[in-house]
């Protein structure tokens, strides 16, 4: 499953999935289902396998959200350092909002460093389906639900990312008037003369 993403901060952008577990009938379609597989490389735990329900809509701009957080590149230690302390922040006492933003956070570190996604303590973010909070709304629990669903997604299926720098066909240079315009006053001599003999 290819999602492609035409302009985020002048690049173009095509994330893709593994297709084995994310069930669709096309492109179009408003809902797919994730099968979700539980607890399966954790030895003498019940292994258990659900079917979710994914709004592809939501799921897609979740992916754009991370895709639009500005990250940096970084190194594997550091990374790793990164994850272990979002992923912790989970047990404290948090609003929606920030939870919400730590899970974009997790969600853009793992697009943007595909090649450490195995990290064995991303598991832990599975934990979080089956954890009560207690939100405001039912909404809200929904929300924070499916967007670690959506984690889930990226750390078990997440292929590729193909970043492309955007060529802008519409650039105009400046017209010959424009450049005319510069005024002698402003035009340093000095500097014309070192870079000429330099």
């Amino acid at each position: 499953m290819k999602m492609q993403f035409a302009n985020i901060k002048s690049f173009e952008y095509v994330v893709e999935f593994h297709d084995v577990h994310l069930y669709y009938n096309n492109d179009n379609d408003e809902q797919m289902e994730y099968l979700l597989c539980l607890n399966k490389d954790s030895p003498h735990i019940l292994h258990k396998k659900y079917l979710m329900p994914i709004i592809t809509k939501d799921f897609t701009q979740f992916v754009k959200d991370c895709l639009e957080y500005p990250t940096e590149s970084m190194g594997k230690a550091e990374w790793e350092i990164n994850i272990i302390q979002l992923i912790d922040k989970y047990n404290e006492n948090l609003s929606t909002d920030i939870l919400k933003f730590i899970n974009v956070k997790l969600g853009s570190l793992i697009l943007g460093n595909i090649k450490y996604k195995n990290f064995s303590y991303l598991k832990k973010v599975e934990k979080q389906l089956t954890t009560p909070y207690k939100f405001p709304t039912i909404d809200d629990n929904q929300n924070f639900t499916s967007q670690i669903c959506w984690l889930m997604i990226m750390i078990n299926n997440l292929l590729s990312v193909t970043k492309n720098k955007l060529v802008d066909l519409n650039y105009q240079t400046k017209s010959t008037q424009e450049i005319n315009e510069i005024k002698t006053q402003n035009f340093d001599y000095l500097d014309w003369i070192f870079d000429y003999w330099s």
